[in-house]
C-alpha cells in the first residue's frame, strides 16, 4: 500500500515536470527558471527522502548506467572545485540545472517499473508537446497566447520557419521527431483502436510541424532513423527465410541504387523555371567559386509588365559576401520588362566567403528565371523533381554549404576555448562568455552548435568522455536486449531509435540539450528505458545520503536566489543572497562606492568580482578599479599599490579581451590603461618593484597593440569602414606616443 502510493505521487511528479517544462522550455538565452526548478526539485527530494526512509530501498545506484549518470552529472563540479571556471555565475548555474535534471532521473528510476507506467508517461510527453505546437502556430498567425508567451518569456526574433517557443526551428523539429517514435511505440503496443487513431493523427500533426521548421537536417535524419527502425523491428522474420532475405535485400539495394542514381544525376540537376514577385528576393549560389576567379553568370528572364511606363523595372546584383557579413557588389545589371538575357561578369576577391544574387524588383513584377548558368554550365535556379526543401537538404552535404561553414567555424573556435583547460573544463556558459575572444569574424552565435563542443569546453575531456560512455554503454546494452529479445524489441526498440535522434542530432548538428525540456527528456527515458533492469550493485548504500544531502544543498542555493529575485530589495541582502549572481555583485559595488564606503573595501570587492567573473563587463570594471586607485595613491603604502598593480595587470594578461573584433572597444581598453599609466608615472616613485609593475602595465600597453592592431591584417572587421579604422588606428598610435612608445 505505501509503495503504491509513493509510486503514485512519484508519477505526478513526472507528470508536472514534463508539463511544466513543454511550456516554459527553459533555454539558456532566458536564464536558469529558478522558481519552477526549486518548486519542483524540493518536490522531488522529499519524494526520494520519503522513498529512502519507508521503503528502505536503494534510490541512487541500480545499475552500472546509473553509475555513469551520476559520474557525468559530478564532471559540472570540476571547474568549480578546480577553480578553472571562466564565469563564477555559469557554473554555478550549471550545476544547479544538471542536477535538478539528475534529481527527476532518479524519480523516474524509483518510481517507474511497468509497461503501463512508461505508456502514462509517453502519453503526457506527446500530449505536452501539443502545447509547443499550437503556441508555435498562434506565433505563425493569431498570436492569440502573445500575453502568456510574453509573461513566461518566452518571445524571440520573429522567423518564417516554425519556432514556437523553443526560438529555434531546428530543435523543435528534433523534439517532434523524437514524439513519432514514441507514438509509433504506442500503435505498436496498445491493443485499444482509439489510442492507436489518436497517436496516428498525432503522427499527422508532428509531421506537420516538422514540415513547417524547414530543418534539413532532421528531414533526413528522420528517415533515415524511420527506415533502419522498421528494418531492424522486423529483422528476426527476415532472418528466418534466407531466401526472402536475399529477395529483399537485393530489391533494397536495386531501389536504393535507383533512387540515389536518380536524386544525384537528375534529380540534383534538372531544374525547372522559378518564379516569384518580392521586391527584394536574394539567395545563395550553392556552387563552389573559388577566390581570384573570373565567372559568368547568364539569365533567361521572363519579367511580365504589371506597370504602364516606369523605365527600369528590375536590378540584378551578384554580391559576394566576406567571412565578416560584409556584401560588395561584384556585377550589376539593370533589365526592363519581357524576355531578357541576362550576362554578368565578375572576379571574386580573396576575402570570398559566399556569392549570392541579389534581384531589386521595386514594381513586384512577376518575375520567372527559365535557366541559369554558370561560366556555361546550367546551374539548377529550382528543382524539376525534388521540392526546393529536398534539394536544399541534399546540397547541405555539399563544402559549399554556409550552414557546415559555419558549423566548422564555431567547432574550430571551441578547440582554442578549450586549449586552457582541457581536461576539466572552464564551466558552464564558456561559449557565451569566450567564444568572441577567439573568433576570426564577429559572427555572434550564442551557442556552439554541438554538444560534443559544448562538454568540451565546459567539462572538458573528463565530461565528453563520461557522456560518450554512458550514451555507448547504454546503446549495447538495449540493443542487445533488442536484438535477442522480441517482447523488449517491440516495446523499447522505438523509444531507443526516438532518443539516439536527439542524443546524435544534439552531438553533431545542434545545441538541443541547451533547452532544460531536452535535457530532462533525454534522461528521463534513459531512465524509462531500464523499468525492468534487473542488474543490481550491492555496495555504495552511503551515496544515497551523500546524494540527498548535496540535492537539499542545491535547493537551498536556489530558494537563496528565488528570494534575492523576488523579494529582497536591498542591494546588499541580494548580494549575499544570490552570491553568485554577478549582477547583484555589481549593483552592490556601484551602490557602495556611492555611499563613498571605504575605497580599500570597494577595490576589494571589484577584484572578487574579477577574479569570480574575468569576462563581465571588463572596460566598465577595469575604469572603476583605476579610479579608485588612481584617487587614493596618497593615502596607500608603495607595497599595497604594488599588490593593488600586480592584480589588474595579471588579470590583463590572463582574461581574454572578449571583444576584439569590436575596434571602438580595443580603444576605451588602452585609454583606461594609457590614464592609468600617465597617472602612475607622474608620481615620481623610487621603490623599484612599484617601478617594475608600472612598466609592466606599459608593456601591456603595447603588447595588446601588437595582438589587436598590427597583427590583424584584415580591417574589414565588424563591417566598419577603412577611414574610421584608420582613425581608431590614429587615436591608438596617439595614445602610445604619449606614452613613447
Amino acid at each position: 500500500m505505501k509503495r503504491k502510493i509513493l509510486d503514485t505521487i512519484g508519477m505526478i511528479i513526472i507528470t508536472i515536470v514534463i508539463a511544466i517544462f513543454n511550456v516554459i522550455i527553459g533555454a539558456n538565452e532566458k536564464g536558469l527558471r529558478t522558481l519552477p526548478i526549486s518548486i519542483m526539485l524540493f518536490i522531488a527530494i522529499t519524494y526520494l527522502i520519503a522513498r529512502k526512509i519507508i521503503l528502505k530501498q536503494k534510490i541512487v545506484i541500480k545499475n552500472k548506467i546509473d553509475i555513469f549518470v551520476l559520474l557525468f552529472m559530478c564532471s559540472t563540479l570540476l571547474p568549480l572545485i578546480f577553480k578553472t571556471y571562466c564565469t563564477y555565475q555559469g557554473t554555478v548555474e550549471f550545476i544547479l540545472k544538471y542536477f535538478f535534471v539528475y534529481a527527476i532521473y532518479l524519480v523516474v528510476r524509483n518510481t517507474v517499473d511497468s509497461k503501463n507506467k512508461v505508456n502514462i508517461i509517453i502519453a503526457v510527453t506527446t500530449i505536452s508537446s501539443l502545447i509547443i505546437a499550437i503556441l508555435g502556430i498562434d506565433i505563425q498567425n493569431q498570436k492569440y497566447f502573445n500575453w502568456l508567451i510574453e509573461k513566461l518569456n518566452l518571445k524571440y526574433t520573429e522567423s518564417y520557419a516554425f519556432v514556437s517557443t523553443f526560438g529555434y526551428a531546428n530543435t523543435v523539429a528534433i523534439y517532434f521527431s523524437f514524439c513519432i517514435f514514441l507514438a509509433i511505440n504506442q500503435i505498436q503496443n496498445l491493443n485499444k483502436k482509439k489510442a492507436k487513431i489518436l497517436y496516428g493523427i498525432y503522427i499527422i500533426i508532428a509531421l506537420y510541424v516538422i514540415s513547417q521548421t524547414v530543418s534539413r537536417t532532421v528531414f533526413v535524419l528522420l528517415a533515415l532513423a524511420v527506415i533502419i527502425y522498421f528494418t531492424l523491428y522486423y529483422i528476426q522474420n527476415i532472418l528466418q527465410n534466407k531466401k526472402k532475405l536475399k529477395k529483399i535485400a537485393l530489391i533494397v539495394i536495386v531501389v536504393a541504387m535507383i533512387f540515389i542514381t536518380f536524386v544525384f544525376t537528375i534529380g540534383t540537376k534538372v531544374s525547372k523555371p522559378f518564379e516569384f514577385s518580392d521586391s527584394i528576393y536574394q539567395r545563395n549560389f550553392n556552387y563552389n567559386f573559388e577566390p581570384n576567379q573570373n565567372y559568368t553568370i547568364e539569365l533567361e528572364l521572363d519579367i511580365e509588365n504589371v506597370a504602364e511606363n516606369h523605365g527600369i523595372d528590375v536590378e540584378v546584383e551578384i554580391l559576394e559576401i566576406n567571412p565578416y557579413f560584409n556584401q560588395k557588389i561584384l556585377a550589376a545589371k539593370q533589365v526592363k520588362s519581357g524576355k531578357r538575357n541576362l550576362t554578368l561578369n565578375f572576379t571574386t576577391t580573396e576575402s570570398l566567403y559566399q556569392i549570392d544574387m541579389l534581384i531589386l524588383n521595386g514594381y513586384n513584377e512577376k518575375i520567372t528565371i527559365n535557366k541559369c548558368y554558370i561560366n556555361g554550365k546550367e546551374y539548377p535556379i529550382n528543382y524539376k523533381f525534388l521540392s526546393y526543401e529536398i534539394g536544399k537538404a541534399l546540397s547541405m552535404y555539399s563544402a559549399n554549404d554556409k550552414s557546415i561553414k559555419q558549423r566548422i567555424d564555431f567547432w574550430k573556435d571551441c578547440i582554442k576555448i578549450s586549449k586552457d583547460h582541457p581536461i576539466i573544463g572552464q564551466g558552464g556558459n564558456t561559449w557565451k562568455k569566450l567564444s568572441q575572444a577567439v573568433q576570426d569574424y564577429p559572427y555572434g552565435m550564442k551557442e556552439t552548435h554541438s554538444y560534443f563542443f559544448e562538454l568540451l569546453i565546459s567539462y572538458g575531456i573528463v565530461g565528453v568522455v563520461l557522456y560518450l560512455l554512458l550514451i555507448i554503454y547504454f546503446n549495447i546494452k538495449l540493443l542487445k536486449e533488442c536484438i535477442t529479445n522480441k517482447e523488449q524489441r517491440k516495446y523499447k526498440l522505438s523509444i531507443l531509435f526516438g532518443l539516439n535522434l536527439i542524443i546524435l542530432h544534439s552531438i553533431f548538428f545542434d545545441f538541443d540539450m541547451s533547452f532544460l525540456v531536452i535535457m530532462l527528456i533525454v534522461f528521463v527515458y534513459l531512465a524509462i528505458l531500464m523499468y525492468d533492469s534487473k542488474e543490481t550493485i550491492q555496495k555504495l548504500k552511503v551515496l544515497d545520503y551523500c546524494i540527498l544531502i548535496f540535492l537539499s544543498f542545491i535547493f537551498i542555493i536556489l530558494i537563496f536566489a528565488n528570494v534575492a529575485k523576488y523579494c529582497a530589495t536591498d542591494k546588499n541582502l541580494k548580494r549575499t543572497l544570490g552570491f553568485y549572481d554577478a549582477s547583484y555583485q555589481y549593483d552592490y559595488i556601484n551602490e557602495s562606492i556611492k555611499k563613498e564606503n571605504s575605497y580599500i573595501y570597494n577595490l576589494k570587492e571589484i577584484q572578487n568580482l574579477m577574479t569570480n567573473e574575468p569576462y563581465f563587463y571588463q572596460n566598465e570594471l577595469y575604469a572603476k578599479y583605476w579610479n579608485l586607485l588612481l584617487k587614493n595613491l596618497k593615502n596607500l603604502t608603495d607595497n599595497q599599490i604594488i599588490n593593488y598593480i600586480m592584480f589588474i595587470n595579471n588579470q590583463y594578461r590572463t582574461a581574454k579581451f572578449i571583444t576584439p573584433m569590436y575596434i571602438d572597444t580595443i580603444l576605451t581598453r588602452v585609454y583606461i590603461m594609457q590614464k592609468a599609466y600617465l597617472t602612475l608615472e607622474s608620481m615620481n616613485y623610487t621603490n623599484q618593484d612599484l617601478i617594475n609593475q608600472i612598466e609592466a602595465l606599459k608593456q601591456i600597453i603595447k603588447d595588446e597593440y601588437e595582438v589587436n592592431i598590427v597583427n590583424i591584417n584584415d580591417k574589414e572587421r565588424n563591417g566598419a569602414k577603412q577611414e574610421n579604422i584608420d582613425n581608431i588606428v590614429e587615436q591608438y598610435e596617439k595614445m602610445l606616443e604619449k606614452i613613447n612608445l
